[in-house]
């Protein structure tokens, strides 16, 4: 008879694991929650998976969003749990090193949200170009203008940049370049595409009118917009980080917007996860703020969850 095998789930994108141990039952694997809510604090959240990893009688593979997987966490798991299995893209909140160190094989789900991502950037991109937040809040104040509070130029003239051109930079460009004048693009790979220009870093910031960043946080990208970056970049023009809050120095970028050399801002994510109640990004002006969502859709959540569940099912089946 086949041995049991088991997984230990730190946070998902539901508290339901019945579709997961569904597909896991048959192939002799069982799953089980470490506690932890959406709501918890991130000291929460690592506290709760520590107590479920000393409490488990057995794990081979550990599933997870966003919580901590830090060296202690990876420390305190099992031999026998090879694997890491995140769902989601970025692997920020793993200690990679150490998983290497002790032996654990690290995954992530990359193809879950690409449109959803590239489509919620475009929509800060356009929302921000055409100031609608800013046209909203004057015409909610009692003033009526048929004219945007800045000037605006026309889309199909500017040019579109992008940090970064793996799946969902590309993305953004394919779903952009039918309205704009020209996509650029700066990305240490490449792509083999005849309708995007690379470009250095540094052309990228002095020629993007638009701008949007589609980066994974490492220490070669940590603050990439910066005071520096930033004071390289048109007054105009602006910028929209849906990928990693690392990328960003919140206070550089305030004080950019805040001093009118940079046109505006949209931010889906921040370091930490959740900007505390005095963050200069709070108040910042011409400034479009979403809740880390940029991601989801119901198809979405659909999609990372079986594409993490084979992936274990792939991985624990071999072992």
């Amino acid at each position: 008879m086949t041995e049991q095998k088991h997984v230990l789930v730190a946070d998902w994108a539901s508290g339901d694991f019945t579709a997961e141990r569904a597909r896991m039952q048959p192939h002799g694997i069982s799953i089980a929650g470490s506690g932890i809510v959406g709501t918890d604090s991130i000291e929460d959240k690592h506290a709760k998976l520590k107590r479920a990893i000393e409490a488990a009688e057995r794990i081979d593979a550990l599933m997870f969003c966003i919580a901590p997987i830090d060296a202690e966490i990876i420390s305190l798991l099992p031999d026998d749990c090879k694997l890491l299995q995140r769902n989601g893209t970025g692997l920020d909140n793993v200690d990679l090193e150490k998983a290497a160190e002790l032996g654990k094989t690290v995954r992530n789900t990359p193809r879950y949200c690409v449109e959803e991502v590239a489509v919620h950037a475009m929509g800060m991109l356009l929302s921000l170009h055409r100031q609608l937040g800013q046209i909203q809040a004057r015409m909610l104040a009692g003033e009526w203008s048929g004219m945007a509070p800045m000037p605006i130029r026309r889309l199909s003239t500017l040019t579109l940049g992008v940090l970064g051109f793996g799946r969902i930079g590309r993305k953004l460009g394919e779903l952009m370049r039918p309205l704009v004048k020209n996509v650029v693009y700066y990305d240490e790979i490449g792509a083999d595409v005849d309708w995007a220009t690379p470009m250095a870093l540094a052309a990228v910031l002095q020629t993007a009118d638009l701008l949007s960043l589609h980066l994974p946080a490492t220490p070669q990208t940590h603050h990439i917009i910066n005071r520096e970056t930033l004071a390289a970049m048109k007054d105009t023009a602006i910028l929209v980080n849906a990928a990693r809050g690392a990328l960003v120095e919140a206070e550089a970028l305030a004080e950019a917007l805040n001093e009118d050399r940079l046109g505006g801002a949209g931010l889906d994510v921040f370091t930490p996860e959740i900007p505390p109640l005095d963050s200069p990004l709070r108040t910042a002006k011409n400034i479009l703020l979403t809740s880390h969502a940029a991601w989801y859709s119901e198809d979405a959540i659909r999609d990372a969850r079986e594409e993490a569940v084979e992936s274990v099912i792939e991985f624990l089946s071999g072992t």
